[in-house]
């Protein structure tokens, strides 16, 4: 399969590598970085830089977008507007929920599958093997894609936004538990309880 991706930093460059070692090829990259070490990373993966989304696109049967989050629907909609109908642009970026849903609009009319993909962890401990959650049309490819190098990853129902809503809520639950810890510990070293209570 054909990779594009627009964001080439420590998500896109991990998914990439990942990607080219299972045997599919990187069509493209757009990243706004030229320095050497971004020209490098093309290099290893045996593909070009861009500077924006452009016709190149049209090599690509997936486009992963992996920019700022605050980008990410714009950057979105110039992508799906060269890419093929029929292929699928999938979102690994942290936009809200609106901008997924807007996203996901401007995809479906130009034909293409659209995805919306929250990493439920953080690259730098698991790299490619974080989990994924995923929802929208594209879903079924990027569980494919994700199968391809044993990343674990599953598609919800709902509709774009809805997994980077999950990922909030978790986010949410899971802070609070540390913190209620937190404070249960600092109750017990007050009262002298600390090692009864572990």
């Amino acid at each position: 399969m054909k990779i594009a991706f627009v964001g080439l930093g420590e998500v896109g460059y991990c998914y990439a590598q990942a990607w080219t070692a299972a045997g599919h090829a990187v069509s493209g990259v757009c990243e706004l970085r030229r320095d050497s070490a971004m020209q490098e990373r093309a290099a290893q993966l045996n593909t070009v830089l861009h500077v924006e989304p452009g016709p190149w696109l049209q090599e690509a049967d997936v486009v992963i977008g992996a920019v700022f989050g605050s980008a990410a629907c714009e950057v979105a909609q110039a992508c799906v507007a060269f890419m093929r109908p029929g292929t699928v642009y999938a979102d690994f970026t942290t936009a809200s929920a609106a901008d997924m849903l807007a996203a996901s609009v401007s995809a479906r009319a130009a034909g293409v599958g659209f995805t919306d993909v929250a990493i439920m962890g953080a690259i730098a401990l698991l790299a490619e093997a974080t989990p994924l959650m995923c929802v929208g049309e594209g879903a079924g490819r990027v569980l494919q894609l994700a199968a391809d190098i044993g990343a674990p990853a599953r598609e919800i129902n709902g509709q774009p936004g809805d997994a980077v809503r999950l990922k909030l809520l978790r986010s949410i639950m899971t802070k609070g538990m540390e913190s209620l810890a937190v404070e249960c510990l600092v109750a017990a070293e007050a009262m002298g309880l600390r090692g009864a209570l572990y």
